[in-house]
């Protein structure tokens, strides 16, 4: 089934006494469980009566669910013209008040709900997520889309038929009142500062639903996505005496410490800082005391033996002639020619990723005889280094919406802008192309904060990573 919608069922009213015992089964300790069918206090048919807007992003379209209807049965489900069949249900119960304003911004009491705590009711197609009720009560209910609440009201236990109402997305008013499918977005955005002790990072989650801005969230070091799950990647300085070696970990987020350390006992200081993080590479600037002052891009599955991938190990043999055109056409502009051995002042592992007019771009170092010189080496990054780097605007009219702007990242979804420039981070909605007038969320960052990572999530990724970023305690950043 192509899941078009996600949505939001609250029950408003007080818990009865019918529905006592099989909210009692569940796990109240937030797990989740699988109820008995046999009991599902959601079945049955749905009026779809009133809405309550929560942000300004509710317009006039938000009535168009208005006399529309949802109804639940033990196999299957459907909301204002969209069915999932083959369904299951899952429990977990969570703060109330944690919930609304994580998830929305806003006071539970807003809406009308006092309870300490509540029960989500997740229903999955496949695997896939259709939609999330929020379980008070079995008689009222809220479905969130629009900027809002649409409220909803019981029928009848018996859900009908349920493979009948998927004609009703035949008939023209009902086509055009079909809830619009919700757009969801989420980046990892990886950030490196300096300081007078070295080099830190962090990592901030932002995410949206229909433009309308989740709580951003921090957590320390580098949470990157993978397809083995989430890693922690990051840098570890230790000291023996006046000697300091900076330590590059990489490792599963629920694993223990198992990156290479530092010997009790070691002469040569070691300083090295993080310039890009992918979900299979990390870039790294390196030093030592022999003067070797250079670029590793290491894959993340062994970071300990900084042996440093080639550029033609990752954008093929034609990057590689690239690249060391663009060695030549920079030591030309310096009015240099290139050495007999170019060995000796040229590696084609020597290079890294760095930021520039919102585009990744690959940047190669020539070491010659005590000093580096940086180049643009004139290729593309390849997915096999960049997941996601379009902008679904230009920089021009980026720049000239927000002048300030150093550096930009828009949605996959084309729904949502990042700009950063003068120490702030600033957040815009997109709309057709055209970018709000003013931001929605505007936080502060710190002189000379460099993005090192920006992995995108979309659709039902969206609040599994969510999820999972939560579980490290973030911190939520609130200017």
């Amino acid at each position: 089934m192509k899941t078009k919608l996600y949505l939001l069922l609250v029950i408003l009213l007080s818990l009865p006494l019918s529905g006592c015992q099989w909210i009692t089964s569940f796990d109240s300790t937030g797990s989740i469980v699988a109820p008995d069918n046999d009991l599902l206090p959601l079945e049955g048919l749905w009026d779809i009566d009133d809405f309550k807007p929560i942000s300004e992003e509710a317009g006039s379209q938000s009535t168009a669910c208005i006399g529309q209807k949802a109804a639940f049965s033990k196999n299957e489900a459907f909301v204002a013209g969209e069915i999932s069949d083959n369904v299951t249900y899952r429990i977990r119960s969570v703060k109330t008040t944690d919930y609304f304003l994580f998830n929305y911004d806003i006071e539970p009491g807003y809406i009308g709900i006092n309870s300490s705590f509540i029960d989500i009711i997740s229903i999955f197609s496949s695997d896939k997520l259709f939609c999330d009720f929020i379980y008070l009560n079995a008689k009222e209910g809220l479905m969130y889309a629009d900027g809002g609440f649409y409220h909803l009201k019981k029928l009848s236990d018996e859900p009908g038929d349920i493979d009948s109402y998927t004609s009703d997305r035949q008939e023209p008013k009902d086509v055009a009142a079909k809830i619009p499918a919700i757009l969801r977005s989420g980046v990892l955005l990886g950030l490196r500062s300096q300081n007078n002790e070295g080099y830190a990072y962090r990592t901030l989650w932002i995410a949206s639903t229909d433009t309308r801005i989740h709580p951003i969230l921090e957590t320390k070091d580098l949470f990157v996505p993978r397809k083995s799950g989430f890693w922690k990647v990051g840098i570890q300085t230790y000291k023996t005496g006046d000697v300091m070696q900076d330590i590059l970990f990489a490792r599963p987020i629920n694993k223990a410490d198992i990156s290479k350390q530092a010997s009790d006992e070691f002469e040569e200081p070691i300083e090295q800082h993080i310039t890009f993080v992918s979900d299979d590479y990390v870039a790294v600037e390196y030093q030592n005391s022999s003067d070797d002052d250079r670029f590793y891009v290491l894959p993340l599955d062994d970071v300990s033996k900084l042996k440093g991938v080639r550029i033609s190990d990752v954008l093929g043999q034609d990057a590689k002639n690239t690249f060391l055109r663009s060695a030549q056409a920079h030591l030309s502009s310096l009015e240099q020619q290139m050495p007999d051995d170019i060995s000796s002042i040229i590696s084609d592992d020597n290079f890294t990723l760095e930021r520039r007019n919102g585009h990744w771009v690959i940047k190669g170092r020539l070491n010659m005889s005590g000093r580096q010189e940086d180049f643009t080496v004139g290729v593309m990054p390849s997915d096999k280094l960049v997941n996601y780097d379009d902008l679904c605007l230009s920089w021009n009219d980026i720049k000239e919406e927000v002048p300030s702007a150093s550096d930009a990242y828009t949605s996959p979804n084309k729904d949502v802008l990042i700009a950063l420039g003068n120490n702030f981070l600033s957040i815009y909605a997109i709309r057709d192309g055209v970018i709000s007038s003013k931001p929605a969320r505007k936080i502060t960052i710190k002189e000379g904060e460099t993005v090192v990572m920006a992995e995108w999530a979309m659709g039902s990724y969206v609040p599994k990573w969510e999820e999972s970023f939560s579980k490290t305690n973030p911190l939520v950043v609130r200017k």
